[in-house]
């Protein structure tokens, strides 16, 4: 009863380059931390729609132990975060019987409406197992943002309360305003490391030179499209959030006169010392890509 199947509307908010080699968060971001073994199992994206889904690195959408999900909801301000959650009660009692759901919490998140729900489905017709989910719902300004840590089995109070904590990491900000405070953790990282230091060093010290193939020769199998991805593209800017150990690089490419596209990615180190690479943003923007002035790393 993966949730895949549901459909999605929405978008990450793009991140804003301004001419000099600094960039920084702008409106509204969700901010998900990828779990250190997990690795992007699927990405769909258009102009109203993303939903990505990671599962541990051994294993795949189709055959997974635990999942998480990302879905948007673009323009839904007024959604209400509780009757989303009981149409999702729904939709697993008509899928699964036995199916049931409860409400864990209802409050507000950073200035934001938000809310917990966990799901539990005894025996999943299509899979003969068991499916448990814990999924938290924020209503934003721009977007519904929907977020879903699930098992492959019925969980139990103690994996119940692992997937809680890990939900209230995912927040949302925006920086528009005072009353969504975006963290101030997200700083620019010095420096790639010796490319020899670990797969996640030589991949950025590859991508910082351009080099593709050094760049293939450590990105694991799952993430090898994001090569693709970034054909045109050079590394921007990396970034470090000491707070959730976490690395974000950013690429600018070139679509053309008057236009660049910003595709933004959480690097991590992944199985068989091989690079795990997550797609947050690929959006195209109105505007000219400012040529390359010198390393991602430089000051």
């Amino acid at each position: 009863m993966t949730q895949r199947r549901l459909s999605v509307i929405g978008v990450l908010t793009a991140l804003a380059f301004a001419s000099s080699a600094a960039a920084a968060l702008q409106d509204e971001n969700i901010l998900v931390q990828v779990p250190a073994g997990f690795k992007l199992g699927s990405h769909a994206e258009n102009s109203k729609s993303l939903l990505s889904e990671y599962v541990p690195g051994d294993e795949s959408v189709d055959h997974w132990s635990k999942m998480i999900t990302v879905r948007i909801i673009r323009g839904n301000s007024s959604a209400d975060p509780e009757a989303l959650q009981s149409t999702m009660l729904t939709d697993w009692k008509s899928a699964c019987p036995g199916a049931d759901g409860r409400q864990l919490s209802h409050l507000s998140e950073n200035g934001y409406r938000a809310s917990y729900w966990s799901f539990d489905c005894p025996l999943n017709p299509q899979t003969s197992l068991g499916e448990s989910m814990v999924r938290k719902v924020i209503v934003a300004m721009d977007a519904t943002y929907d977020v879903q840590f699930a098992y492959r089995r019925v969980a139990t109070a103690e994996l119940t309360q692992s997937a809680v904590e890990y939900l209230r990491k995912v927040t949302v900000c925006d920086t528009r305003g005072p009353d969504h405070p975006c963290p101030t953790g997200l700083t620019p990282a010095e420096g790639s490391g010796p490319p020899n230091q670990s797969p996640v060093a030589a991949f950025l010290h590859a991508a910082d030179v351009n080099d593709f193939a050094a760049m293939g020769a450590v990105i694991d199998q799952g993430s090898s499209d994001f090569l693709k991805t970034i054909g045109n593209c050079y590394l921007r800017r990396v970034y470090s959030n000491a707070q959730a150990h976490q690395l974000i690089a950013a690429w600018m490419c070139s679509e053309g006169p008057g236009r660049s596209r910003v595709v933004l990615a959480n690097i991590v180190a992944g199985p068989g010392n091989k690079v795990s690479v997550s797609v947050l943003q690929n959006n195209v923007n109105d505007r000219p890509a400012p040529e390359r002035t010198g390393s991602a790393f430089a000051n």
